[in-house]
């Protein structure tokens, strides 16, 4: 009978693990905020919806604002209208942005990464002068570095034959194309280099 089939049902599936949190607004008992989890199938759709964007790296980026913004998270009933908001102005922004372009002239900017993973710049021809470079979520002057949840790790690039080999370096939402001999990482060597 269709009562029997009923109670021979597949048991419930094991919860499926976040690939990602998301802080909200609201509070559990023991006072820290209750997170939003957001899985493989979620990513999979906005990959769908978001060609153009990385949704690991905007989440990754959306969740750093949240935790920096802890006024101004959002209820479970709302936050994935922000989720979709974020992905959808970082797909009309890559959508609108050029390509990444390598620097126009070779030695305009060099790039350390240095022992304690802070990011330093070396601009300009004339000044022979390295600055850290701060944090622009913070309103304390403090340094960019790789702790920070938005620091992305630089990526040597190799696939583009015009343009020859070049490092991509993106503290936040900012990118910087850098010639290899103009980037330095001195965190116990540079693991992401070719051999």
């Amino acid at each position: 009978s269709a009562r029997r089939d009923k109670d021979r049902a597949a048991p419930p599936s094991p919860p499926v693990k976040p690939v990602i949190t998301i802080p909200l607004i609201h509070r559990n008992g023991d006072g820290k905020p209750q997170e939003y989890p957001v899985t493989q199938q979620m990513i999979d759709e906005w990959t769908d919806l978001y060609p153009a964007v990385d949704i690991l790296g905007e989440l990754k980026k959306l969740k750093g604002w949240n935790l920096a913004n802890p006024k101004n998270r959002k209820t479970s009933r709302g936050i994935l209208r922000h989720i979709n908001s974020w992905l959808s102005r970082a797909q009309d922004k890559a959508r609108a942005s050029p390509q990444q372009q390598k620097p126009k002239e070779e030695g305009t900017m060099k790039v350390r990464i240095d022992e304690q993973g802070n990011l330093w710049f070396e601009r300009g021809t004339r000044k022979k002068q390295w600055k850290a470079q701060t944090c622009p979520f913070d309103s304390n002057p403090i340094s960019c570095g790789d702790w920070c949840p938005l620091f992305q790790e630089p990526q040597l690039i190799t696939d583009e034959p015009e343009e020859g080999e070049y490092w991509v370096i993106q503290p936040c939402r900012v990118w910087y194309a850098v010639e290899p001999e103009d980037f330095e990482d001195l965190r116990g060597g540079n693991p992401w280099e070719k051999d």
